[in-house]
């Protein structure tokens, strides 16, 4: 039997912003195939993570890999090459560009997820790919940020707050999505501070609280210890 690949290592990551120390010696790990979820309140570093991750802020002490290779001082752009995908918080949209050409804009040559088989999957896009992105609703924006990120096809995909403003009966299309996508074979990690979403779908789950991991373990476990949401999530 083979076995199950680490896809991202962070171990001990510190991550400045000037002299601000925002991440404080964190280590994750996520194998093929998890849904991991990282947890916080606002401002616990968590999307600075995701940003040391995915290269904008290389952190200045630790080590983080990908499929097994040591990645701390490549560019965001090799990391991508590797497999890694990002959907940013707040969606990012580019809005003057039209649902079609904001998917497009990831393409990289012949590869990567088709137009076809992203609107099979977002069939409410398909009509809506010659309306520029300015004019959507919040919901069908996030779709746009998601199907620009599946557009790569990537191995390992980095969702921020992907439930951020948006209704709950999205939220629910959200959940469903991001079970397909694992389905098709893409790890996740999971940015969030929607606790029912993220215990719903994640394998594994951690907690972070002043740019340092403070819990860690089975989404079934956190559901159960209403102490550790209180005193990290505020719940």
């Amino acid at each position: 039997m083979a076995a199950v690949q680490l896809v991202l290592q962070a171990q001990d990551v510190h991550t400045y912003y000037g002299h601000s120390h925002v991440l404080q010696g964190v280590s994750l790990q996520i194998l093929e195939g998890q849904i991991v979820a990282l947890l916080g309140r606002n401002g616990v570093g968590k999307t600075t993570f995701v940003r040391s991750v995915i290269g904008f802020t290389p952190p200045l002490r630790g080590r983080i890999s990908l499929f097994g290779r040591d990645v701390t001082r490549l560019s965001p752009e090799r990391r991508a090459r590797l497999g890694l995908g990002l959907i940013p918080q707040g969606r990012r949209v580019f809005r003057s560009l039209t649902v079609e050409e904001n998917i497009e804009v990831a393409a990289r040559g012949e590869g990567g997820t088709s137009l076809q088989d992203l609107m099979e999957i977002f069939p409410n896009l398909n009509e809506r790919l010659r309306v520029r992105a300015g004019k959507l609703s919040g919901g069908e924006q996030q779709m746009v940020a998601i199907a620009r990120g599946l557009r790569t096809t990537p191995r390992l995909l980095l969702m921020d707050e992907p439930s951020e403003g948006l209704a709950p009966l999205l939220v629910q299309k959200l959940t469903e999505l991001i079970r397909q996508i694992r389905a098709d074979g893409v790890s996740i990690l999971l940015v969030e501070q929607n606790l029912p979403l993220a215990l719903e779908v994640a394998d594994f789950v951690y907690i972070m609280e002043r740019g340092r991991v403070v819990y860690q373990g089975l989404p079934e476990q956190l559901a159960r210890d209403l102490q550790a949401q209180s005193a990290f999530l505020g719940i």
